[in-house]
């Protein structure tokens, strides 16, 4: 197990390299004036380092717009930094499957793989 020792420190230099937003910040935009108010919360807190506040946002945002890339990336992102790695892994496939390349939602899953201890599965990615 000490492999697993290695996720938090690995996720923190992550989060620390990382831009807000991240790489599909370039590629989408929320869909609408409704969606600004709850994207605008999300991007305040995130920018205050309140990840339980941004989470929060970002998953009201998606209710109204649940395959935006750029928000999809912000609540993986914002949920990591709670250490919430399940949830990230949930939002990662979500981003994903909208199309997205992102390193923060590969980083998502295979923090969820190496804790439910397939290691198997993270040498073939």
């Amino acid at each position: 197990m000490p492999r697993l020792s290695l996720i938090p420190p690995l996720l923190a230099a992550l989060l620390a390299v990382l831009p807000a937003g991240g790489a599909a910040a370039q590629d989408a935009t929320p869909a609408g004036a409704e969606d600004a108010g709850a994207y605008l919360a999300a991007r305040v807190a995130e920018s205050q380092d309140d990840y339980r506040q941004a989470a929060a946002w970002y998953a009201r945002a998606l209710e109204r717009d649940p395959a935006n890339a750029q928000l999809l990336e912000g609540a993986v992102l914002s949920v990591l930094g709670l250490g919430d790695i399940p949830a990230a892994a949930e939002y990662a496939r979500r981003l994903l499957a909208a199309g997205a390349n992102s390193q923060a939602a590969y980083l998502a899953i295979h923090a969820e793989r190496a804790g439910n201890g397939e290691f198997a599965q993270l040498s073939q990615d």
